[in-house]
C-alpha cells in the first residue's frame, strides 16, 4: 500500500489504521513465539531481522528517491509510521532473548550446584 502510494499509481493513501494494524498482527506473532521460547517450545528458528531491515531497506530506498526527485515522489507519512511500530516488537524480541538466557543459564547453574551437593551427600552415605 505505501509503495502504491509512494509511485502515485492512482489517488490511494494508505488508512491511517494500518501501521497500528499491522503492528497487532506483529505483535500476537511475537508473543505466540515468546511465550513457547518461555515454556521452552521449540520453533524452527526465523530470523525476523530480515523482516525488519527488508522495511527499513524500503524506507531507505524511498527516502533517497525522494531526494533525487526533488520531491515529486514523497515517503508516505505511513511508512515511516509502520517501520517505526515494526521496530518495538523487535526491539521487546530482542530484550526478552537476553533475559531467557540469563534465566537459562541461572537455572542451569542451580541445577549444577543441586547435582554436586547431591553426589557428595551419596559419596558421605556410601
Amino acid at each position: 500500500m505505501c509503495v502504491v502510494e509512494f509511485i502515485h499509481l492512482d489517488t490511494f493513501s494508505v488508512p491511517g489504521e494500518m501501521p497500528a494494524a499491522y503492528f497487532l498482527l506483529i505483535i500476537i506473532y511475537v508473543l505466540r513465539k515468546e511465550v513457547d521460547r518461555w515454556l521452552r517450545k521449540h520453533w524452527k528458528k526465523r530470523k525476523g531481522e530480515f523482516f525488519l531491515i527488508g522495511w527499513w531497506c524500503g524506507l531507505l530506498i524511498m527516502f533517497i528517491i525522494e531526494f533525487k526527485t526533488h520531491g515529486h515522489y514523497a515517503v508516505p507519512k505511513r511508512m515511516i509510521e509502520t517501520c517505526i511500530w515494526i521496530l518495538i516488537p523487535f526491539a521487546a524480541t530482542a530484550v526478552s532473548k537476553i533475559v531467557h538466557a540469563r534465566v537459562k543459564s541461572d537455572a542451569q547453574t542451580v541445577t549444577e550446584a543441586i547435582s554436586k551437593t547431591a553426589k557428595k551427600a551419596l559419596a558421605k552415605n556410601v
